[in-house]
């Protein structure tokens, strides 16, 4: 008897956790307990639990949410019409769906039936050779769109183990070879694809990854100068413990270096302090790669500005304020260009009808927050606008807006921009980027 309660208890536990057996497959379970009252009784409580969860298991969490806030209505007006014990479940399975979606999407969709193991996307990736895995990345992208939608998270492409398995082979990796890694990735995935990979290696590398997404737009002498910063910040220990490569110098304290990035960037990276601490670790390191070029540092108690600018040019880009607010601009983009890119923009969500005319008069004068790169929303107050649908109003800058034939023609999508100084420089031919 003890060893079946505890196996009904394994059992009650995977059902909460959103993961139920076939009832079919507790039959066999149900025959070797015949005879057994108590017992019986408890696997006919687990056959019912499974059949009441299976459906909810399986439902998006709007469906959820709704569910549940029947069954609360239910159970006050009829205390006796709705188990208590399917609502915990429920309870229990919404909140372990939304954290493991949020971990790892692709390895719960394919514990969730929702994506199958033996697809493209649902297979392990190979992406030690980035090469070869095109097809099946873009399968995982859109796998991962669609997951994406169905739980209101961000696409994650990449596993949990694969994105472990990428940075350590990216940590290992010289300053070269990781460019070298960043170009191969990003000819065999679009845009999308590329910076959603770079966001999955941000929270544990967020220097890799904003190097990374400087090569994803195309300016890998960014992506090889915070690299190689990298190293020297970080340097490769060998088996004594003594620095293995790069280049050791003596650079200010890092609460000065805090100090100055407050200045530069003001309120624009306000309630995103992930976003914040990943472009300050790699404007030091850009900074530092830069010091190393000039000869060093052994006496300076404050970063030098002109190193200091030099490097928030090439990880940050432009802050400009726009309606009281600061923002940072799209890579490359000049206050000029972001200001036409905005007005089209809106002008062509007017002419979808997503938003109406005053709406759009409005847009025009309110600030606007940065909502991961290239992408802004309006705050009118402490809340953002929304659309007809009642959606966050978003301009999106990685996309093009589509312009009538005689209108003005658009600033080329934000990923493929470049500064005029990077577009005269001969060392971007050398990887296969054609300046405009």
């Amino acid at each position: 008897a003890a060893r079946y309660t505890a196996e009904l208890r394994q059992l009650d536990a995977d059902i909460r956790a959103g993961y139920e057996p076939d009832p079919k497959g507790l039959e066999p379970l149900l025959a070797s307990v015949k005879g057994n009252p108590y017992l019986t009784s408890l696997v006919e409580r687990t056959q019912q639990l499974s059949t009441a969860t299976r459906s909810f298991r399986l439902a998006t969490p709007i469906e959820q949410e709704a569910m549940i806030t029947r069954a609360e209505s239910e159970m006050r007006a009829h205390p006796n019409r709705f188990d208590r014990q399917v609502l915990d479940a429920w309870k229990q399975i919404h909140s372990s769906q939304q954290r493991a979606v949020r971990e790892d999407m692709i390895t719960f969709g394919v514990r969730q039936g929702i994506l199958d193991p033996t697809t493209l996307a649902g297979k392990p990736l190979d992406l030690t050779n980035p090469t070869a895995i095109g097809p099946q990345l873009q399968a995982r992208m859109a796998a991962a769109t669609d997951l994406g939608l169905r739980y209101g998270v961000p696409p994650k492409p990449l596993s949990r183990e694969e994105t472990d398995l990428l940075r350590a082979s990216l940590d290992r990796a010289s300053p070269e070879s990781k460019v070298q890694y960043f170009g191969q990735l990003r000819a065999n995935a679009d845009p999308k694809t590329y910076m959603a990979v770079m966001g999955q290696l941000a929270p544990d590398d967020p220097v890799t990854a904003i190097a990374g997404s400087q090569a994803g737009r195309g300016y890998n002498a960014n992506a090889a100068l915070i690299s190689r910063g990298q190293s020297i910040m970080a340097p490769k220990k060998d088996a004594d413990g003594k620095p293995v490569g790069g280049k050791l110098i003596a650079l200010p304290p890092t609460q000065e270096f805090e100090r100055v990035f407050a200045e530069k960037t003001g309120d624009a990276f306000a309630g995103k302090p992930e976003a914040r601490n990943a472009h300050l670790q790699a404007w030091m390191a850009a900074y530092a790669a830069l010091a190393a070029d000039k000869g060093g540092e052994t006496a300076l108690k404050i970063p030098d500005s002109t190193l200091a600018d030099q490097a928030f040019e090439k990880v940050v880009g432009r802050v400009e304020s726009w309606n009281g607010r600061r923002v940072v601009l799209p890579y490359g983009y000049t206050y000029g260009q972001f200001k036409d890119g905005m007005r089209l923009r809106i002008n062509e969500l007017r002419d979808a009808g997503a938003i109406d005319q005053n709406t759009a008069d409005k847009l025009w004068d309110l600030p606007a927050v940065n909502k991961g790169d290239g992408r802004y929303r309006f705050m009118a107050g402490d809340a953002e606008v929304v659309d007809a649908a009642g959606r966050p109003v978003t301009i999106d800058f990685t996309t093009t807006p589509f312009v009538t034939s005689g209108g003005n023609k658009p600033a080329a999508p934000f990923v493929r921009m470049e500064t005029p100084e990077e577009a005269r420089d001969p060392r971007r031919r050398m990887f296969g980027i054609t300046p405009k």
